[in-house]
């Protein structure tokens, strides 16, 4: 199931196959996680894009993945332009 959601990455799939898979699976979640967000940045522009992204940030947390948090903060604010998180 975690190697489906690699390939066909999208958030609303990810948030679904957490529940099953965040026991086992957390830190390998939380990358997942990461690729997809940083694709959703990359496509979507916008305050409620950006609220969205904040949601799965704390959804990431919760799965243990503070350090790619910040990673992925740090990578945005680089390559982003305009991207206040």
């Amino acid at each position: 199931m975690l190697l489906m959601l690699k390939q066909h990455l999208s958030l609303e799939n990810i948030q679904q196959n957490e529940v099953y898979l965040s026991k086992n699976y957390a830190p390998e979640l939380a990358q997942v996680y990461r690729e997809g967000l940083i694709s959703y940045v990359d496509k979507f522009k916008g305050r409620n894009h950006y609220q969205t992204t904040c949601t799965y940030m704390r959804g990431m947390k919760k799965l243990g993945g503070h350090e790619e948090v910040k990673e992925l903060i740090t990578f945005l604010g680089r390559n982003i332009r305009n991207v206040r998180l």
